[in-house]
């Protein structure tokens, strides 16, 4: 029998913002069919579970998802987390890349990416996070500038040159 926990008595944690991306939503699927989406980047966090108060609520003809199974909350760090709330069946997640889904444990935040697919106990449908959860341009930004340091570094390790030589590159570089 599914755990009977209170949709009121489930709060956000501490550390949940509104999620920097707009378009993150979450596709519910049976088999290869999308059953219906919802935008989960219009809140800072987001329940699942067979209650009709859950922000998602889950038919579960196995009846092993619970009334509150597990919640999405998204981090400063642009990143949504899936927790499991001491569900009877488990929550399950499978990465974009992996082929096989694990159990996560309870009440341990897990991070998602784009393509994660998340499984509730023994329900027939599953989910699917979709959108965009790309970087900042500041990440992306600090990325070239270390890989252009990094390829200059090459350039100079490779040539037998002297230390006058290196200083007189890295000033014509300025």
């Amino acid at each position: 029998m599914a755990n009977q926990k209170q949709t009121n008595k489930v709060i956000p944690p501490d550390w949940a913002v509104m999620s920097p991306y707009p378009g993150i939503r979450l596709a519910m699927c049976c088999g290869p069919n999308q059953l219906a989406s919802v935008l989960i980047s219009s809140a800072k966090f987001f329940t699942m579970g067979t209650s009709l108060q859950c922000d998602f609520p889950i038919e579960d003809h196995s009846k092993t998802v619970d009334e509150v199974h597990c919640s999405i909350a998204h981090h400063s760090n642009g990143v949504p987390y899936l927790t499991d709330l001491d569900s009877q069946g488990g929550t399950f997640l499978t990465p974009p890349n992996g082929r096989q889904a694990e159990r996560i444990q309870p009440h341990k935040p897990v991070p998602l990416d784009e393509g994660s697919i998340i499984t509730l106990a023994k329900c027939s449908v599953y989910f699917v996070l979709r959108g965009s959860l790309a970087r900042t341009y500041a990440e992306e930004d600090s990325e070239i500038v270390m890989s252009m340091a990094c390829h200059h570094n090459t350039m100079i390790n490779s040539r037998q040159t002297s230390a006058e030589d290196i200083a007189e590159m890295i000033r014509m570089d300025k």
